[in-house]
């Protein structure tokens, strides 16, 4: 049977994913295709050009527990077309993963209008949900997570926490 456009450009992702260098916590990739289903650019999370990747060396870690180096899937794909002078504008934003509320932020800047993802990576989804929820981008969940736990706390249930 033919994959449904949405299907195919998350199993891309997912192959994308399989390039990640990233040992210690998720393999994600993510496409940018326009509304039609062309590909515009493609990224998958690791370290910026001529630094030894983690699989090599190991994950250099900061104090606070995060990568020192790491550069996400989505920000590979987002500046991967700006690089290549590929307008992203108006486009749709596949991920693996959901992205985190930095990545949220950056697609919104760069004019995503569609966000899908299939997992969720631990932690809160509220400001993520919060970030494309203001920003008028729909986010749509096509299935997954593997038996992955994920958190769902809403951004709401955050404001109603933070307020008790």
């Amino acid at each position: 049977m033919r994959p449904t456009i949405d299907d195919y450009l998350m199993k891309i992702a997912e192959m994308a994913a399989a390039r990640s260098t990233c040992t210690r916590r998720a393999m994600v990739g993510a496409v940018i295709a326009s509304p039609e289903g062309r590909i515009l650019s493609v990224g998958y999370n690791g370290v910026p050009y001529g630094i030894p990747h983690c699989d090599d060396i190991g994950c250099r870690r900061g104090d606070d527990g995060k990568h020192l180096w790491l550069v996400h899937a989505e920000e590979n794909a987002i500046v991967g077309a700006a690089a290549e002078g590929i307008k992203i504008k108006g486009a749709w934003l596949y991920c693996t993963h959901l992205p985190c509320s930095h990545c949220a932020s950056l697609a919104v800047q760069a004019g995503i209008t569609k966000v899908f993802y299939k997992k969720v990576i631990g932690g809160p989804v509220g400001p993520t949900q919060y970030v494309f929820s203001k920003a008028h981008i729909e986010l749509i969940w096509l299935g997954g997570n593997d038996g992955q736990e994920s958190s769902t706390e809403s951004y709401q249930d955050l404001v109603d926490a933070r307020s008790s």
